[in-house]
């Protein structure tokens, strides 16, 4: 797979030190877009969504680089194989537009809210040009998805707030942790955000020596547990699961850190209600004090078989985008999107536009293996090395869990692979400049486990120190 990056004036191999990269004014309208979209703060803040601030904002920094990106040579990321794949999946469901079945819909909602969400890319990747760029953006990503669930934590603790429920059987019901009034995320998508702040929140704070981080990290980390445990989420619970397994797998300490999960999940089950306890155990056992649970974990499995077969009727073209769950209601008389990114592409795009979206997914794969094999042949002095160095750490964690939690919940046109993406893609920019920098020439090559996460890690903070 061609992963080369395409020769700019501006690429951060010659862009000028500190932040004198040229779009300093626009990538701080990228962390506003960011903290706007991510704690939909149109919805919070009374006459802020009058303006519509995203869609606003999309224009604007488009509008910057049409007019300035394109004069400067600045890389827009479409010649790297993520972003021209994305451009080709806009193209398609655009091109393929006439033989929908609901073209209204996918130029009233599908395709405005789709561009709006994959734009993330493309604005990581032409603004995110210096290494205390990404730093600060993925700082901003980890805050405001970290203030998603800390805020209904506080609001359950204080007030008793759920915000939904499920229905156990025998007409009772079971709250659930929803996120905060005007934040637009069910139970499910906060456990998937927990899920997601976990690994990077982790190798940030291995990366650092005091100790007041640690400390910060640990009350951090338990507070998103404890509002994992509260949301209800099974998928979102075998998410975290799949963090803790290959973060243990990749620590020195393996052995010790599987002791510590093992004492923590005999704890939690014993500060759980009886009601979450036979909600989990539905994971496992058929056998439930509650009739609903067992139920809805088969129901889960029912329904996907049941989304790609609504697929597989439309195969060629799909749906169109943004209409699944019109497509539910119409075909099945079910109201529920399609709770499978997977099936949801196939039923929106048909059999060729899921084709090219896994083909994305392979494309940043592919990318973030390359930023593994980058710094391995950086020298630790290089500008940013220890910062993407756990930044890579975090995305192999990220990557794998995201790929296997999106078999139970929709994403096509949320903002989270595209955001991810972008990250990866300016990451990819930034380590293999520092790979080919002349320091790179003359330092020997490291193995790519002892910069991340198998062997000693060299970085001048941590000799002789793995990444926990």
């Amino acid at each position: 797979m061609d992963t080369s990056l395409a020769a700019t004036d501006l690429t951060p191999a010659t862009a000028k030190k500190g932040d004198d990269a040229p779009g300093r004014t626009f990538f701080y309208l990228l962390l506003a877009h960011a903290a706007i979209t991510i704690l939909t703060l149109g919805s919070r803040v009374p006459g802020l969504g009058i303006i519509r601030p995203t869609l606003l904002l999309v224009v604007v920094i488009w509008g910057w680089w049409f007019a300035a990106g394109i004069k400067s040579n600045q890389t827009s990321g479409i010649s790297d194989p993520w972003g021209r794949r994305l451009a080709i999946l806009g193209v398609y469901a655009i091109v393929t537009l006439p033989f929908t079945m609901w073209p209204g819909s996918v130029l009233r909602e599908g395709l405005p809210t789709w561009v709006r969400a994959a734009s993330f890319l493309y604005f990581c990747i032409f603004l995110c040009t210096t290494w205390k760029r990404l730093r600060l953006f993925v700082f901003v990503w980890m805050g405001c998805e970290a203030f998603r669930v800390l805020e209904p934590i506080v609001l359950h603790v204080t007030t008793g707030y759920w915000g939904d429920s499920t229905y156990l059987g025998g007409g009772e019901f079971m709250g659930r942790l929803a996120g905060a009034p005007g934040d637009i995320v069910n139970p499910n998508g906060l456990g998937f955000i927990v899920a997601s702040v976990i690994p990077f929140i982790h190798y940030y704070a291995m990366s650092q020596r005091g100790r007041i981080v640690k400390i910060a990290y640990l009350a951090t980390l338990l507070a998103l547990l404890y509002g994992l445990v509260l949301t209800g989420s099974r998928s979102a619970v075998l998410a975290v699961m799949i963090d803790v397994l290959l973060i243990a797998w990749r620590s020195k300490h393996r052995v010790l850190v599987l002791s510590l999960i093992a004492v923590g999940m005999v704890a939690a089950v014993n500060l759980m209600g009886a009601d979450l306890v036979d909600r989990y155990l539905s994971l496992v056992s058929s056998n439930t004090k509650n009739e609903n649970n067992a139920k809805t974990a088969h129901g889960r499995v029912a329904a996907m078989v049941a989304d790609f077969e609504l697929g597989l009727e439309r195969p060629v073209f799909g749906f169109g985008l943004g209409t699944s769950k019109e497509a539910n209601w119409n075909m099945r008389h079910d109201r529920y999107i399609a709770h499978n990114m997977y099936a949801e592409v196939l039923i929106e795009l048909g059999l060729v536009g899921l084709a090219i979206f896994l083909s994305f997914l392979a494309a940043i794969g592919s990318g973030l293996a390359n930023c593994r094999r980058f710094l391995a042949r950086a020298p630790p002095t290089s500008e940013g090395y220890e910062f993407m160095q756990w930044l890579t750490s975090a995305l192999r964690v990220w990557f794998p869990m995201a790929i296997l939690f999106f078999f139970a919940q929709y994403g096509l046109r949320e903002v989270d692979w595209y955001i991810m993406g972008g990250i990866v893609g300016a990451l990819y920019a930034l380590a293999k400049a520092a790979s080919t920098a002349p320091e790179a020439a003359a330092a020997p090559p490291q193995k790519p486990g002892t910069a991340l996460g198998r062997g000693l890690s060299s970085t001048p903070r941590a000799t002789a120190k793995r990444w926990v």
